[in-house]
């Protein structure tokens, strides 16, 4: 393979992809607006853009079959519990949208409170004021000033940001009970969803390997 480097930190990561930590960090302190640094941190929770900017209703056909996909309401501030620093995403099970709310991170939850007062947000507006293809657009921009080229088998998109955080969760973990609760904060409708995150990325495998082979 040209260019092939297995220390460059390029190589597939797993069979989804993931950014690492410090990808997250560039990509969030080189986004030009403050309005893509909260949203990319949001996804970083494990949000899909979907509950955060939301969606309109809109029918798909497939090979003759109608499929009618509810509209999705985005994040309000209304959404918001400020005593228990929790908020409401409109999360879709089975194509019907049910309310849950998740806690964030203190510093990204006071963020998100300081940017809605900032900007004037009504109630009921939405918080942010672009859409999934913008957001897109911005994160291959910045992927690409950044050389993040691909992550696992495809190119940078906004839902590696949720792999990255369900990783992330589970290296911070060795109590396998851990991974309910992660399922529960991805509301994987299968468990089996949310073990696929367990696989051992290419560094954590050669570490493995000389520990085993190499090691007393």
């Amino acid at each position: 393979m040209k260019g092939f480097n297995p220390d460059s930190g390029n190589v597939m990561q797993d069979l989804q992809g993931y950014f690492t930590k410090f990808q997250i960090q560039q990509i969030i302190n080189q986004a030009p607006t403050r309005q893509l640094k909260l949203l990319f941190k949001l996804l970083y929770h494990g949000r899909r853009i979907t509950e955060v900017l939301g969606r309109e209703a809109y029918v798909n056909k497939n090979k003759d079959k109608l499929t009618e996909y509810p509209a999705v309401d985005g994040l309000r501030p209304c959404c918001i519990d400020y005593e228990k620093c929790l908020v409401s995403f409109n999360i879709l099970k089975k194509k019907r949208p049910t309310v849950k709310l998740f806690p964030l991170e203190d510093e990204t939850f006071k963020e998100l409170v300081s940017y809605i007062e900032d900007n004037y947000i009504e109630a009921k507006e939405p918080v942010f004021k672009l859409n999934r293809f913008q957001a897109s657009y911005q994160l291959k921009k910045l992927c690409k000033r950044l050389n993040i080229h691909r992550v696992g088998a495809k190119a940078p998109h906004l839902h590696v940001f949720r792999h990255s955080f369900a990783v992330h969760l589970l290296e911070q973990t060795n109590d396998p009970a851990a991974i309910i609760i992660i399922k529960n904060a991805l509301v994987h409708s299968n468990i089996s969803l949310t073990i696929g995150y367990l696989q051992f990325n290419q560094d954590k495998l050669r570490g493995l390997v000389n520990k085993t082979i190499g090691g007393d």
